[in-house]
């Protein structure tokens, strides 16, 4: 059980360059309680579909404009905007105006140990995580399975982009 508080100062959390940003609370920091990283994105950037099976992720926007999809939804979020990504639901999004910029909060924590993987050069396709799988055994996603309005597809071992989502402007 954490027993005292702490406090990250301006510039000063740990680098996370697979998720473009830095951890302002890890997993450790918290008791497994949640993670909390700040996350910079490029203009056009594109996160694939995926589903994190044992993690609810919420997105809470800084700056920038993103097209988000979740599971049979989609949306615009943009500055001041939540993002509630429920565990066991396909996702993916992209950066429609940017550079961009949110609070990733991630719970249990935990989610940044999958990011470090990334970094030390796991393959993003073939990587079976505890918070994020690509391969369809969890969730709701099952292999070969068209998901949601995106036309992307889950396969196997990797998340293949089929072609250019044609969602309408929601927001």
């Amino acid at each position: 059980m954490i027993r005292s508080g702490f406090v990250v100062t301006a510039g000063n959390g740990r680098p996370v360059p697979s998720a473009g940003g830095s951890l302002l609370a890890s997993s450790a920091a918290t008791g497994g309680a949640f993670s909390l990283l700040v996350s910079d994105s490029p203009a056009d950037d594109h996160v694939p579909l995926h589903v994190h099976d044992a993690v609810d992720e919420a997105f809470y926007i800084l700056d920038g404009r993103y097209h988000i999809h979740c599971g049979e939804q989609q949306w615009f979020a943009a500055a001041n905007d939540f993002v509630f990504l429920p565990r066991g639901v396909a996702h993916s999004y992209d950066v429609v105006s940017g550079p961009a910029r949110k609070l990733i909060f991630a719970v249990p924590g935990g989610i940044e140990d999958f990011f470090d993987d990334l970094h030390n050069g796991v393959d993003p396709a073939t990587l079976t995580h505890r918070h994020l799988t690509h391969d369809g055994r969890s969730g709701q996603v099952e292999p070969n399975q068209q998901v949601g309005p995106r036309s992307e597809q889950v396969t196997d071992n990797a998340v293949l982009p089929l072609g250019d989502p044609a969602a309408p402007a929601l927001r």
